[in-house]
C-alpha cells in the first residue's frame, strides 16, 4: 500500500501497545489507529463491565460475526469482531430486549442482537450486547487514563523505533 500512494497511510488492526506501534511506523505508516487500548480508559464512553471484559479477555478471545447484525450505522457489512463471551451470551438468551441504554435524556430499549454497545448509564444483560474488540485485545490488561496510555505508546516508540529503523525495517 505504501508503494503504491503518495498520501500518509495509517495502519490499523492489531495495534495495543508500543511495540506493534514501533512496528508499523518503522514499516513505513504514518501513523495508527488504535480503538481496542483506548476502549479500556477512564474517559471512555464504555459501561465499565465492558471495560473490564476486556481487561479480562485472553489472548485473542475475538470472533468475526453477525451475530449483531442489527447495526443501523453499519453502512456495509454488519460483521464485527467483538468478543466471544458476548456471541455466546446473546444465542443463549430468548429475550427479544437484552436491556436498555441511554439515549440523550430517554432510556431505550437494546434489542436482542443491536449493533450498540454497553455503553456508560446502560442496565441489563450487558454481557450479550455488542462488545466490539480488536484480535490484540489480550494485550489490554488495565483501565487507566488515556494520557497515561499516550505517554507509554510514545515512551515505547522512542525507545524501539531506532533500532527498528537501523535494522532496516521498511
Amino acid at each position: 500500500m505504501l508503494d503504491a500512494v503518495d498520501v500518509p497511510v495509517l495502519a490499523a488492526g492489531g495495534i495495543a501497545d508500543g511495540r506493534s506501534l514501533a512496528e508499523v511506523v518503522a514499516a513505513g505508516a504514518a501513523g495508527a489507529r488504535i480503538g481496542t487500548r483506548f476502549l479500556a480508559t477512564v474517559e471512555s464512553g464504555a459501561h465499565p463491565a465492558y471495560k473490564q471484559a476486556v481487561v479480562d479477555a485472553a489472548g485473542d478471545c475475538t470472533v468475526i460475526t453477525d451475530a449483531f447484525a442489527d447495526c443501523p450505522l453499519c453502512a456495509t457489512s454488519p460483521r464485527a469482531r467483538v468478543l466471544q463471551s458476548a456471541v455466546e451470551r446473546v444465542r443463549e438468551l430468548a429475550d427479544d430486549v437484552v436491556g436498555t441504554a441511554v439515549m440523550g435524556r430517554a432510556r431505550v430499549p437494546v434489542p436482542r442482537g443491536s449493533g450498540l454497545p454497553p455503553l456508560a448509564g446502560a442496565e441489563g444483560h450487558l454481557d450479550a450486547m455488542a462488545m466490539y474488540a480488536g484480535a490484540a485485545v489480550g494485550s489490554v490488561t488495565d483501565v487507566r487514563p488515556a494520557a497515561e496510555v499516550v505517554a507509554e505508546l510514545a515512551a515505547e516508540l522512542d525507545h524501539r523505533l531506532p533500532a527498528l529503523r537501523s535494522s532496516g525495517v521498511r
